[in-house]
C-alpha cells in the first residue's frame, strides 16, 4: 500500500508539474529526498531539494556514504541527477594562508559563502567570488525555476528560502509560489511540528549552561555600562528574576547531591517533573496515597487530598513570588533570606509539616517528616525556576542583544519567530517541566526546562491558507499516510475526514487474512514469566531479561527437540525465513544481537543510526534493504527503526522477513513528555476547528476560557509529573490514548512482513502484553486495563461494530473507514493464539 501511495503523490506532481504548476514535496528523510529528486529528473521535470543549513551536510554526507556502500557495485554505473545537488566542497579552500599540510578543512559555519571576505579597497564584506557558479550551492541557484520543490517537516517550518530577496520560511514562500503540496507519512509531519514547539533548554552543564551564561551576560553588561543599565527598568527586572533563578537552582542541586535526601532524588529522575507535580505527590503522600488515582475504593482521600493541594500549595506555585501568607512566611524566609536565620530551611520545612498534617483516622502519611519536609522544598524551588526562567527569557533581548552562546543559542532553538503569530498558544499557556539527567559518574546531573510553546500541529492543517487574511491563496494541500485514521491516537490520527482510501486487492487481502498472531512468554528455568518491559529501570535486570528471552526464543528447552524460532521457520517459505526480533532500543538491539551470535546457532545483525560507527554484526538503517542478502538469519531493531520506509525484500520481491518476535512490549519511555504534549494538542486542535458559541446569552467568555485552562493546565501537571505507565493511565481518554499510539507501530513494523501480499507471523514474547495469562498461576483473564492486547482488541471493537440503522452519516462514514483501515488488525488480535491458558 505503501508504494501505491507514492505512485499517486507521484502521479500528482508529474501531472502538475506538466501543466505548469509548481509542486511542494515533504518527505520523511534526507534519503527519501535524494530518492525523489533522481525520480522526477529522471522523468525530466526539473526538481531540486531544499535543506536547512544546519543540516544540508549530514545529508549530503550520508548520500555518498549510501550511493558507495549500498549499491552493487564498487562505484555506480551510471549517473545520477541528484548527485548535482550532493556536492559539499568548498573550492576556494585551498587559497587559505595557512600552508600546513594537515590542515583540517573549513567548518560550513566557516566557509566564506556569504559577508565574509574584505576585498582591498572596498569598505564591508563581500560574498564568494564563485557563489553564483560554486557546484555545493547548485540547488540555492536552481530553486526558482524548478518545478518541483523537495524537502522535510522540518525544512518546512524552518528553514529559510535560499535566494530569496526577503527572510521566508519554506512554509511561506509555498503560499506564493506552490499549485500543490504534497506530505507524504503526513502523521509524522505532524508530530515533528508538535515537537517543533516543546523548546528543550538545557540548564545546567558544563560549558552549556542556559543559566550560567545568562549570569555571565548580565554581569558583562553592568560591568560594562558602571552598572549604569540598572536605569532601565527590563534590565533591573531581569537582573533580580535572575538571581531568584539562580538561587532556585543552586538549592535545588543542593537537594539533588543530599545522601539523605535519596527519595527526592530518585523521585525526580523518573522523569520531567515541575513544581506542581512535587507538591500534588507531597499532597497525597500526607493524606496516605500512592502514585496513582484511586477514586474507586478511597474516593474521600483522593478529594480531601485535591482539596489540601488547591489550599496550600496551588497558590504558591502560580504565584511563587507574592508575598507569603502569613503561613508560609516563616518557611519562605528561611529558604530564600540571604540573612541568617532562626532555622534552617529543612527545620523549617519539617515545622511546616507537622503544623499542617491532615488528622485522617487510621490513615498515617507516606514517608518520614524529613522526606516530606524535602519534597516540600523541592516543589517550591521547583516551581521558583520555571516561573523565574520564563520572566528572564522574556526579558533577554533587552539583556543580552547578542546571542548566548556559539551560535548554537536559545533564541536559535525556539521555534520560527516569524510563524509563531500564526500558530496559536496552547490552552494552557506558557507551561514548562523540569527535567533530570545525571551525569557518567552517576554522583550529579543537569538539570534541562521544557516549553510548551505553541500548538505545532495547526501548521499542518493550515498550509493551505496560511497567508489568507493577507489575500494569498495557498497551495493545493495533500495529505498522505497509511496510519494516520486512528482517532484514539493523539500522535498520529489527522482530524481531518479522509477524501480517498486506497484499498488492498481481494488477492492481497485473502493472503493477508492468513497472518498469524501468537502469545508465547519466555520463561526461567522455575517457570516465571520474563517480563522485558518491567524491569524497574534497571538495566543489569533489563538486559539479562532480554538475553533470557533470547536464548528461549533460539536454542530449544530442556528435553524439547526443537526451539520456537525453529519451529516458526519450518511454517515459513524456504526464501522467507528470516525473522525481526524488535526490541526498545539501539543498545538492546546490541545487546540481544550479541547474545545470539554468541549463545545460539544463529546469526543476527542489529541496526544502528546511519551515523553511528559500523561494527561486524551491525547494520546502518539506511542499508535496510540490503539485509535480506546479508546471510544473516536474525535482524535485530529497534520498534521505532523499522516502521516506516524500509521494505527488506528477497529475489522473488517480496518480503523476506517471514516472521516478527516482539521481545519487548511497544511502550514510549516512561518520562516520555511527547505523550501529555499530544493530548494537550488534539484538544487544542479540536476546540479550535469547533469553538464554542460565545455569543449565546447564558456564555460568559472569561469564565469559559478560565474553566478550560485550568483544567488542560491540570492535565499536562499532573501527566508531566508522573511516568506514563500503561497500568497506571485510570483517565478513560488517557488508556485509550495510549492503546492508539500502540496500535499503529505494531501495524507499521507487521508491515514489513507482508511485502507482496504474503502473510507473517507475529510472537508476542513478553509477558507485559498479558500478565495475568503468562502467570500460570493465575487464574483471572486478563482485562483492557491489564493487558493492552486486550484493550486493543476493545478498542478496535467499539469502531467495528455495525452502528446500527439509526447512525448518522458522519457515525457510518468512521465505521467504513475503521473497516478499511482497521480490519485486517482486527482480525489479527482477534485469532491471537494465546497458548497455555
Amino acid at each position: 500500500m505503501a508504494r501505491t501511495r507514492l505512485e499517486l503523490l507521484d502521479m500528482i506532481a508529474y501531472i502538475v508539474a506538466q501543466r505548469g504548476g509548481k509542486v511542494g514535496f515533504v518527505l520523511a528523510s534526507g534519503s527519501d529526498m535524494y530518492a525523489k529528486v533522481s525520480f522526477l529528473q529522471a522523468l525530466g521535470i526539473n526538481t531540486v531539494p531544499i535543506f536547512g543549513r544546519t543540516r544540508e551536510g549530514v545529508h549530503k554526507d550520508r548520500y555518498w556514504r549510501s550511493l558507495l556502500h549500498d549499491g552493487a557495485t564498487t562505484f555506480p554505473t551510471g549517473a545520477d541527477a541528484a548527485a548535482a545537488f550532493a556536492d559539499d566542497q568548498c573550492y576556494v579552500e585551498e587559497l587559505r594562508l595557512t600552508s600546513r599540510s594537515d590542515r583540517a578543512p573549513l567548518p560550513r559555519e566557516e566557509r566564506p559563502c556569504r559577508g565574509k571576505l574584505f576585498v582591498d579597497g572596498q569598505r564591508g564584506r563581500r560574498d564568494c567570488p564563485i557563489l553564483s557558479r560554486c557546484p555545493a550551492h547548485a540547488a540555492a541557484r536552481h530553486v526558482a525555476d524548478a518545478q518541483v520543490w523537495v524537502t522535510t517537516a522540518a525544512g518546512l517550518a524552518s528553514t529559510k528560502m535560499p535566494q530569496s530577496q526577503i527572510e521566508v520560511r519554506v512554509a511561506e514562500a509555498a503560499q506564493h509560489h506552490l499549485a500543490i503540496l504534497l506530505l507524504d507519512e503526513a502523521d509524522t509531519v505532524q508530530q515533528q511540528f508538535d515537537d517543533q514547539f516543546l523548546l528543550h533548554e538545557i540548564l545546567s552543564q558544563p560549558g552549556r549552561g542556559w543559566s550560567h551564561r545568562v549570569g555571565d551576560r548580565i554581569g558583562q553588561r553592568l560591568e560594562h555600562s558602571w552598572f549604569l543599565d540598572l536605569r532601565d527598568p527590563e534590565v533591573t527586572a531581569g537582573d533580580k528574576h535572575f538571581r531568584r533563578h539562580d538561587q532556585a537552582l543552586t538549592e535545588l542541586y543542593r537537594l539533588m547531591i543530599d545522601p539523605a535526601a535519596d527519595d527526592l532524588s530518585a523521585l525526580i529522575a523518573e522523569g520531567p517533573f515541575t513544581g506542581y507535580s512535587l507538591l500534588r505527590r507531597l499532597a497525597r503522600s500526607l493524606h496516605g496515597l500512592g502514585e496513582g488515582n484511586d477514586f474507586a475504593r478511597k474516593a474521600e482521600l483522593e478529594e480531601a487530598s485535591d482539596r489540601y493541594f488547591e489550599e496550600y500549595f496551588e497558590p504558591l506555585v502560580t504565584a511563587p513570588f507574592q508575598v507569603p501568607a502569613v503561613n508560609w512566611a516563616e518557611l519562605i524566609e528561611a529558604m530564600t533570606a540571604t540573612h541568617d536565620t532562626l532555622m534552617s530551611a529543612q527545620e523549617a520545612a519539617e515545622a511546616w509539616i507537622e503544623a499542617h498534617q491532615p488528622v485522617l483516622d487510621g490513615i498515617t502519611a507516606r514517608g518520614t517528616p524529613a522526606e516530606l519536609a524535602q519534597l516540600l522544598q523541592g516543589g517550591l524551588w521547583a516551581a521558583r525556576i520555571t516561573t523565574s526562567f520564563f520572566e528572564v527569557a522574556q526579558r533577554l533581548p533587552a539583556i543580552s542583544p547578542a546571542q548566548i552562546g556559539d551560535g548554537d543559542d536559545f533564541w536559535s532553538r525556539q521555534p520560527p519567530r516569524d510563524l509563531m503569530p500564526f500558530v496559536p498558544e496552547q490552552a494552557t499557556g506558557n507551561l514548562m517541566a523540569l527535567q533530570w539527567q545525571p551525569n557518567p559518574a552517576g554522583d550529579s546531573g543537569s538539570f534541562s526546562i521544557l516549553w510548551l510553546r505553541g500548538v505545532g500541529r495547526w501548521l499542518l492543517y493550515h498550509l493551505h491558507d496560511l497567508l489568507e487574511a493577507e489575500g494569498i491563496q495557498g497551495p493545493n494541500v495533500v495529505l498522505a499516510s497509511a496510519t494516520s485514521w486512528m482517532p484514539a491516537s493523539p500522535r498520529f490520527h489527522l482530524d481531518v475526514t479522509p477524501n480517498l482510501v486506497l484499498r488492498e486487492p481481494e488477492k492481497a487481502r485473502a493472503a493477508l487474512l492468513e497472518s498469524k498472531m501468537f502469545f508465547r512468554p519466555p520463561r526461567y528455568r522455575d517457570g516465571r514469566p520474563v517480563f522485558t518491559s518491567g524491569t524497574g529501570g534497571d538495566p543489569t535486570l533489563h538486559a539479562h531479561a532480554l538475553c533470557t528471552s533470547a536464548d528461549w526464543i533460539c536454542n530449544p528447552a530442556p528435553g524439547a527437540r526443537e526451539s520456537l524460532l525453529q519451529q516458526a521457520r519450518q511454517r515459513l517459505a524456504n526464501d522467507r525465513q528470516q525473522v525481526l526480533f524488535t526490541v526498545q532500543s539501539t543498545r538492546d538491539a546490541q545487546t540481544v544481537a550479541d547474545y545470539i551470535n554468541q549463545k545460539t546457532p544463529y546469526t543476527a545483525l542489529h541496526v544502528i543510526r546511519d551515523d553511528d560507527p559500523p561494527t561486524r554484526h551491525s547494520i546502518p538503517r539506511r542499508r535496510l534493504a540490503t539485509f535480506a542478502a546479508s546471510g544473516a538469519d536474525i535482524l535485530v531493531a529497534a520498534e521505532g527503526a523499522v516502521q516506516r520506509g524500509h521494505n527488506i525484500l528477497n529475489a522473488r520481491r517480496v518480503a523476506a522477513l517471514g516472521a516478527v518476535f516482539y521481545l519487548a512490549r511497544i511502550h514510549p519511555p516512561a518520562d516520555d513528555a511527547t505523550f501529555p504534549l499530544s493530548l494537550l494538542s488534539r484538544e487544542a486542535m479540536r476546540r479550535l476547528r469547533n469553538p464554542l458559541d460565545v455569543t449565546l446569552d447564558h456564555a460568559d467568555p472569561v469564565d469559559l476560557a478560565r474553566k478550560l485552562r485550568g483544567s488542560e493546565r491540570r492535565r499536562w501537571q499532573r501527566r508531566v509529573g508522573e511516568p506514563v505507565l500503561f497500568t497506571r493511565l485510570t483517565d478513560p481518554i488517557e488508556h485509550a490514548a495510549f492503546v492508539g499510539n500502540f496500535l499503529v507501530p505494531l501495524h507499521q513494523t507487521l508491515g514489513r512482513g507482508i511485502r507482496g501480499n504474503e502473510p507473517v507471523l507475529v510472537y508476542l514474547c513478553d509477558a507485559a502484553f498479558a500478565p495475568r495469562t503468562a502467570n500460570l498461576d493465575d487464574s483471572a483473564p486478563d482485562t483492557p486495563r491489564t493487558s493492552v492486547i486486550v484493550a486493543a482488541q476493545q478498542l478496535l471493537h467499539g469502531w467495528l461494530t455495525d452502528p446500527g440503522p439509526a447512525a448518522t452519516v458522519a457515525e457510518r462514514l468512521d465505521h467504513e473507514l475503521a473497516k478499511a483501515c482497521w480490519g485486517l488488525a482486527s482480525h489479527l488480535l482477534d485469532n491471537i493464539d494465546w497458548g497455555h491458558r
